[in-house]
């Protein structure tokens, strides 16, 4: 018998910006182990791009992707946990927003709401500059990204798979991890999930609002 589905209800999967509701076209949810300055480490990617629509006279077709060291526990922790509000990391946005033009998402917080198999219920919370759609009044318009993603697993950059493997292990858990394929000097890994369910059913706020 598999996990159990553990979920709380938010409503269609979309993206939201201000009044306007965007059906996703392509979504993405994965991680890369890397090293740069500071040794090796886990960075996540949250990316998705809403179906275009006619508002007004212009096509709107957003783009809303992480833009910088994305941060996150553990895949079997992910569930009951929240990060953020995400300030700008070296005066870079932790996510950003193509619509007409690339803006920075404004305090973005992910909560990781459930999961069913290896897809997490994920709702990233955040704004923009109201200038970024021509909105006059307040001086941010709120973005809301709500959406069962598949998790595609790790990419290590490692050309031997024994020490990718390593690397992987000393930073996500031994145990947990297929090898499905290398491309170059890459091994890509899918995760293993868990017989048990998580523990924790619900993070976030108790509503759909944006959270202040």
């Amino acid at each position: 018998m598999g996990p159990a589905r553990i979920t709380v209800s938010w409503g269609a999967a979309m993206l939201t910006i201000g009044v306007h509701e965007f059906e996703l076209s392509q979504t993405v949810f994965d991680a890369r182990l890397g090293i740069d300055q500071q040794g090796w480490r886990v960075t996540w990617n949250i990316e998705v791009r809403g179906a275009e629509r006619e508002i007004g006279e212009l096509a709107w077709e957003p783009h809303l992707s992480t833009h910088w060291d994305l941060r996150l526990p553990k895949p079997e922790a992910l569930v009951g946990s929240s990060v953020g509000p995400l300030e700008d990391q070296d005066e870079e946005p932790v996510f950003m927003l193509y619509l007409f033009d690339h803006v920075p998402v404004i305090s973005p917080t992910v909560h990781f709401l459930g999961r069913d198999g290896a897809k997490f219920h994920v709702r990233l919370e955040g704004a923009i500059p109201s200038w970024a759609i021509e909105q006059q009044g307040d001086p941010k318009v709120p973005v809301v990204l709500d959406y069962w993603f598949h998790f595609g697993g790790v990419v290590v950059d490692e050309f031997h798979e024994s020490k990718a493997r390593e690397r992987l292990d000393a930073a996500l858990g031994d145990s947990n991890w297929d090898h499905v394929g290398q491309k170059g000097y890459q091994h890509h890994y899918a995760w293993r999930v868990p017989d048990a369910p998580p523990a924790v059913q619900c993070a976030g706020p108790a509503s759909g609002r944006l959270a202040r």
